[in-house]
Parts: structure tokens; sequence; C-alpha cells
């Protein structure tokens, strides 16, 4: 942001009236550097906006304190050096923006505070035309910025209240939340963490309004990384691996009613190799699929039957052997939890039904 101040003033067409040092020293007493503000209207270029005979060299240099009324509507009241603002001074735009504070070579340097026609202001610290030190934005909405700029960006430590309600307290770099910070939502849940360009990125807590947590790390804004989730009740919902905010890795996952899943995880549903604890005692264990059991596994009841073999949809589908309770044991085919096509039955007396099975029925 260019704000050229670097102004020539010419001897025609000029009013300028000379005063007394009473008026500068009250400029100096002027006390508004709490309140500081940015806005985009910095980038107004003065020279462009002036007259051509306003650009053009005077032939006697102006110095000290005097009062000038340019032909395209800004004035000047302040003091000069070889016709360059420079010390204390006011400088009205045409629009009735109008900054009053420290110049420095036709620019604002030191303090000095800028009031847009807008209603939005800055009061601050400055440095050859750009915001540079301590200093307060505050937005016609109500919206205010209070830290430390650099070259007109929010830079080093600073607090920022948002439209929407909305505080940030925390670490700036190039006009980004960047470092350790602490946003506090309207809504009523906060973060506390680092922040890489604006986004949550490294490791942070995020505390909901109805007591949820989450704690860990973040990419890009979103869970990411190793991390828990409690519940409300502060119980744990999971701890493990995320990635893009969902259940992402491996991980151990606690149900409400007792149940436990721990194995791999993608996007939010089991995949992968792991174990499902029931709250009863039954037991899987073995492969899955979208949140279903797929694949080789081994299920085990509370009554001492268990299965092993293939799955599908959730259900034994495919080879697999089949353990009674009461010591029979079915080995072959199966379909939708049931015995279907080739397949042996050993009952615990030594029988055997060796032949086809259809839905649970011996054919053959």
């Amino acid at each position: 942001m260019k704000f050229t101040l670097l102004i020539i003033i010419l001897n025609l067409n000029l009013v300028v009236f000379s005063q007394d040092w009473g008026t500068l020293e009250a400029l100096r007493g002027t006390d508004n550097w709490e309140q500081r503000r940015k806005h985009k209207l910095m980038e107004l270029q003065l020279i462009e906006s002036m007259s051509a005979s306003e650009k053009k060299t005077s032939s006697s240099y102006k110095n000290g304190y005097h009062i000038v009324n340019y032909k395209s509507g800004f004035s000047y009241e302040g003091e000069f050096l070889n016709n360059e603002f420079h010390g204390v001074g006011k400088l009205v735009f045409p629009n009735s923006t109008y900054y009053i504070g420290e110049f420095k070579y036709g620019k604002f340097h030191g303090e000095g505070s800028l009031y847009f026609d807008n209603g939005n202001s800055y009061n601050g610290n400055w440095a050859y035309g750009k915001m540079d030190g301590y200093g307060v934005f505050v937005w016609n909405s109500g919206a205010y910025y209070k830290g430390n700029w650099s070259l007109g960006n929010k830079e080093g430590y600073g607090s920022m209240k948002f439209d929407n309600g909305d505080t940030y307290l925390g670490n700036w770099s190039n006009d980004k939340f960047n470092g350790e910070g602490t946003m506090n939502y309207e809504v009523g849940s906060v973060y506390k963490g680092n922040w890489v360009n604006g986004n949550e990125n490294g490791y942070g807590v995020y505390l909901y309004k109805d007591g949820r947590k989450y704690q860990g790390n973040w990419l890009n804004g979103k869970f990411h990384g190793k991390g828990i989730y409690k519940r409300s009740d502060g119980s744990l919902m999971y701890k493990g691996e995320w990635a893009n905010d969902l259940i992402n890795g491996y991980g151990v996952y606690l149900w409400t009613d007792g149940n436990k899943y721990e194995g791999n995880w993608v996007n939010d549903k089991q995949n992968g190799y792991g174990v499902f604890l029931f709250n009863d005692g039954r037991k899987y264990e073995g492969n899955w699929k979208n949140g279903e059991k797929d694949g080789y596994g081994k299920f085990t009841w509370t009554n001492g039957s268990s299965y092993m073999g293939e799955w599908l949809n959730d259900k034994m589908n495919g080879k697999g052997k089949y353990i009674y309770a009461n010591g029979n044991i079915y080995e072959g085919n199966w379909s939708s939890d049931q015995k279907h096509g080739k397949g042996v039955l050993t009952l615990k007396n030594g029988k055997k039904l060796d032949g086809t099975w259809e839905f649970d029925k011996f054919i053959e």
C-alpha cells in the first residue's frame, strides 16, 4: 500500500496563511492514540489526485507552520520542511477523510490518527506512510483490531473482534493468525493452540459449548494426525488418528453402551483389521470394509460358540468353520449367516452330514 504524500507546493492558486505557534501546540496535544484502524483507502495516491498545477515545483521553499488549501480539495495545516509535510499537522482529503498527527518527508510517520469518511479509523504508530508499531483499527461495523503492525499488516501480538462477535487473541503474521492464539467463537466454543495462515495447524484444543472436547493435531483447520475426542460428560469417545476431520488410521472408539472397537479406520468407518468387543462379551476380530465385517475373521459368542472364516456385508459368507457350544462342528460354505452349499456337519457323537445344504437345511 503506497500512500504518497510527497507534495510539492507551487506558488500559484494557493491560499497560504501563517498561524501562531499556539495552534500547532494544540495539534500536538491532541490525544486520540487509543483507537487505531486499517483501511484499503490508504492506497490513495495524493500526487495522482491533485491537479497538475499543484504538482509543479514552487520557486520558494516553504518551511515552518502554514495552512494550505489546494484547488483539488485537499487542505493541510501544520509544519513544512522544504515544501514537504514534516512535523505535526492535519491533512484533510476532498471526501472528508482526514489525518492528524506526525509527518516525515511528506508521509505519515510517528503517531497519528486517520479517520475515514465511512466511519472507519486508525489511531497509532506509522512508518513512512504505513501502519507500523502499535495501533488500533476500528471498523464502522464495530469490529476492531488492537495490537502490533508492520508495513501495514497485522504483525506480532494483537487482539481482534469480528463483525459476528468472534474474538481472537494471539500472534499474527502477514495479516493472518500465525503462531499461538485463542479464538473465542460467538456461539460459545473456544479454540486454543497453533495457527498457520489463519487456520488451525499443529497442536490445539477445541472446546465445544456443550462441553465436548478435541485435543490433538490439526491441518488447515481440520482434525489431522493424532487426537483425542471426548463427550460432553468428559468420557472418552475416540483416541487415535484423524485426517480431514474424519477418523482415519489406527484408533480406539468407545460407544456409550459399552461397545468398543480398536483397529483401522477410513473416513469414520472400520476398514482393515480390527477387534470389536460387544458389551455382552461377544467378540469379533478380523477384517472390515466400510464399517462391516468383510474378509476373514473370527467371531466368538458368550456361550462358547465360534466361527472362523469368510465374511461379506457383515454376515458369514463363503467358506468357514463353525464350532457350536454343544460340540458340533460345521465346516463348509455359508450364505447370509446360514449353511448353504457344500459342507460337513460333524456331530459330537461322531455322526456326519456331508453334502449339500440350502438355507441351513441338509438336502443330501
